[in-house]
């Protein structure tokens, strides 16, 4: 198995079309051996203000910033793709949302992305943990809503 593995690996060194790999499966028992091709990713197609963005399930937002507050976050949206970000979660935790009262939308906004999950969780994020994922409901500039793929924020 492990021959196989390489030798899709010098396939991916030598940048080859998706349709020269293949997926192998070995059973010594029976004994079988088996090969099929991988299909591409089923991608998703956003339309941003400064022109469409495909985006499939292998790929993520990531920002390099321990200090990103929440506010930051936020404006990072608006200016990179022009979308309001309406909710942020973390896990099963709704950090920021538009239905969240004015007050503690305006008490979590200075607060960094880090500091935010260990409010909203009331658990601390351990020292060894160097980035966390967001999940973020967005909408564009006509109310649309626009699905985009997992975030994560470097936070040590």
């Amino acid at each position: 198995m492990t021959g196989l593995a390489c030798l899709e690996l010098y396939k991916l060194l030598a940048k080859k079309p998706l349709d020269a790999f293949k997926n192998g499966f070995v059973n010594l028992a029976l004994p079988f051996f088996g090969f099929s091709t991988p299909i591409k990713a089923i991608g998703n197609v956003v339309n941003l203000p400064n022109g469409e963005w495909e985006w499939t399930l292998w790929d993520r937002i990531e920002i390099d910033d321990p200090e990103l507050t929440l506010q930051g976050f936020i404006k990072y949206f608006d200016e990179r793709f022009g979308l309001d970000a309406s909710m942020i979660s973390h896990g099963v935790s709704i950090l920021h949302s538009f239905f969240a009262s004015r007050q503690k939308t305006q008490q979590r906004l200075p607060l960094t992305m880090k500091r935010l999950v260990e409010l909203v969780s009331k658990k601390p994020v351990p020292d060894d943990v160097k980035y966390l994922t967001f999940e973020v409901c967005a909408s564009d500039a006509d109310g649309e809503d626009v699905e985009l793929p997992t975030i994560r924020v470097r936070v040590n």
